[in-house]
């Protein structure tokens, strides 16, 4: 056997080895952020039944600050902070392309590529106060960035003989703080395809995302209002 053909099989091997690992970690989308369970120690389902739609205690979970949930309080720094992370990569090999060099078509085909990166704080704060926040990188745009950011403070008083929560909020997208998680930037990239994103979308859309500062306030009496 020669060379070339001891080489091709060789490569061949190896993409058969990386496609073999990259099915056996394939996945379905994320329900939820891991420290949100260990904190609460309710499985993801409790807050979400659809990605993303929060079910009822999902809601509550947020409206409280993210501080409900008391399983990592025993433990010592820094294994009680809520901290999470992903990371997702991949590899693409093209065999045939309209143009006759296919790096042209596909600059990193043939390439190990980090797609996305992210360390989450996700989790209590103080027992009244907690976040949301995502660190990530961007292997399309090469880049690090804050691109999600829920701060809360909660708390709750009587009114009427019925509970009043209130809270505040500190966000840095539109949409972000939605208790439903029915807004927009809640959408994408979260679809399982992208494909069926609108090409005109207004502002609101993701548009602002991580752009804009916001700080709210809000109230939930008695369960209904």
């Amino acid at each position: 056997m020669n060379k070339s053909r001891t080489a091709s099989l060789i490569q061949a091997m190896m993409q058969a080895a990386a496609a073999a690992l990259l099915f056996l970690l394939l996945s379905a989308p994320a329900q939820a952020v891991p420290s949100f369970g260990r904190q609460t120690g309710q499985p993801c389902a409790s807050c979400h039944t659809v990605f993303p739609e929060l079910t009822a205690f999902g809601r509550q979970f947020k409206l409280r600050g993210y501080s409900l949930g008391n399983q990592l309080d025993d433990n010592k720094f820094p294994f009680n902070l809520p901290l999470s992370g992903s990371l997702i990569g991949s590899h693409s090999s093209i065999r045939d392309s309209r143009a006759s060099d296919p790096s042209e078509d596909f600059p990193r085909a043939g390439e190990t590529i980090l797609q996305t990166a992210a360390v989450y704080y996700a989790g209590k704060i103080t027992d009244s106060s907690g976040a949301f926040v995502q660190y990530g990188y961007d292997g399309i745009e090469r880049r690090w960035a804050i691109e999600m950011a829920d701060i809360r403070y909660a708390s709750s008083t009587m009114l009427r003989n019925k509970e009043l929560l209130f809270g505040v909020t500190l966000n840095n997208s539109p949409g972000v703080q939605d208790v439903w998680n029915s807004a927009p930037m809640w959408s994408f990239p979260h679809l399982e395809d992208a494909g069926i994103m609108p090409e005109v979308a207004p502002a609101l859309d993701m548009a602002l995302a991580g752009q804009a500062a916001g700080l709210g306030l809000y109230g939930f009496w008695d369960n209904i209002l």
